[in-house]
């Protein structure tokens, strides 16, 4: 399953914000995390207009449901090559994980091989994969991105962590446990 941010961006029309890694872009090489936050942005930029959403598309829940929409009309439309769908999931990773960093805080931050939002030193989730599962199993599979989105704002606001962050606490289990896919 996908772990990650992805690599390869020569991939659908959705055209890269950022300037190469090769340093044509004269900005040199490009962090991780910079091509993850470009990505988002590209989300926004270009989905907006499809959305229906107009200006109220961004980093909100309104916009985390339509792309979930956005997902499942992908996986059932024409068959997306293996390709298409890692690149969509890294994309779409990232967009979803500026959602639940603005919406809940946290920071973006690599473990285990894969990037996720951290809330504190051992409890996050992980947007990338939880795309890869949408897209293998669907909503209809129980692996929707609006459920993961909001399963962080049902949980309890812990001591340690500011109002607007939220964080699921309960049934024993740590969010990155809770969110890996299988």
């Amino acid at each position: 399953m996908f772990k990650g941010h992805r690599r390869d961006r020569n991939d659908l029309d959705i055209a890269p914000l950022w300037p190469e890694v090769n340093g044509s872009g004269g900005r040199g090489l490009v962090t991780e995390l910079e091509m993850i936050r470009a990505d988002a942005e590209m989300v926004v930029e270009k989905l907006r207009p499809l959305s229906g959403l107009g200006g109220g598309f961004g980093y909100n829940r309104a916009s985390v449901e339509w792309v979930e929409g956005f997902i499942e009309r992908q996986r059932c439309g024409e068959n997306l090559s293996a390709e298409a769908t890692q690149n969509l999931t890294g994309i779409l990773g990232s967009f979803l994980g500026e959602c639940v960093v603005r919406a809940y805080g946290g920071v973006w931050r690599e473990a285990g091989g894969g990037w996720g939002v951290f809330f504190d030193t051992k409890n996050g989730v992980f947007p990338f994969s939880k795309v890869g599962t949408q897209f293998a199993q669907g909503v209809e599979g129980g692996d929707g991105i609006l459920g993961f989105f909001e399963t962080i704002d049902t949980g309890f606001v812990g001591e340690r962590y500011p109002p607007s962050v939220a964080v699921l606490k309960g049934f024993g289990m740590r969010l990155a446990e809770f969110f890996r896919s299988p």
